[in-house]
């Protein structure tokens, strides 16, 4: 019996280590980019946080959380995760997003700044959430829209803006979230604007 809680106890420990090693990787590139711009630990931790950037466990950027990433990742055993493990990350970062039932579900936008192309969207699972999971496959080259994948690649990180454009009732169906993103996307395509949704108006 105490041999198999030995060997339990072993696979929850890699479990840990594994996802601790993925987000140190979804996030040391910038962390270093920021530091050789002469930030504080502290002022990268504001950074993240000022653009709504959760942590593992979706909380408040500190300077640990920064040095934790540089140490980790600076390690001489430290090798990248391969790609099962960030999609595992991403599944569990789905389930732990469902909504709570109180938070309103929303319609949001991602705007590229350079192009002044926008991509509606819809969550049920939170803004802050949804957003996060998008910059990591965005980063990761693993997007499903290609074509905002490619101007991702070409014109980097800071040239996207993510912002809330309507908010629905908590547990709104399904069809409701549709509905009301369909109806954003046309509003959109009736003003000429761009959109990395591939949509025709009603």
């Amino acid at each position: 019996m105490a041999r198999r809680e030995n060997r339990n106890m072993v696979r929850t420990t890699k479990e840990i280590q594994e996802r601790a090693n993925v987000f140190a990787a979804l996030h040391v590139d910038e962390v270093m980019r920021l530091r050789d711009r002469g930030f504080t630990l502290e002022m990268i931790a504001d950074n993240f946080n000022s653009n709504d950037i959760p942590t593992a466990r979706g909380g408040k950027w500190r300077a640990n959380t920064i040095l934790n990433i540089i140490s980790r990742t600076q390690d001489p055993s430290w090798v990248k995760p391969p790609k099962e493990q960030f999609e595992n990350y991403f599944e569990e970062k789905e389930i732990m997003s469902k909504g709570d039932g109180l938070s309103p579900c929303i319609i949001y936008i991602i705007e590229c700044k350079k192009t002044n192309k926008i991509y509606v969207g819809q969550t049920s699972k939170g803004f802050k959430m949804r957003i996060s999971l998008h910059r990591s496959r965005l980063k990761l080259k693993r997007f499903t829209n290609s074509s905002m994948q490619a101007d991702y690649d070409e014109h980097g990180p800071e040239s996207f803006e993510y912002s809330v454009l309507k908010e629905l009732t908590p547990n709104a169906p399904e069809e409701e979230r549709l509905a009301a993103e369909k109806e954003s996307i046309n509003k959109f395509l009736n003003e000429g604007r761009q959109l990395y949704n591939k949509y025709c108006p009603i």
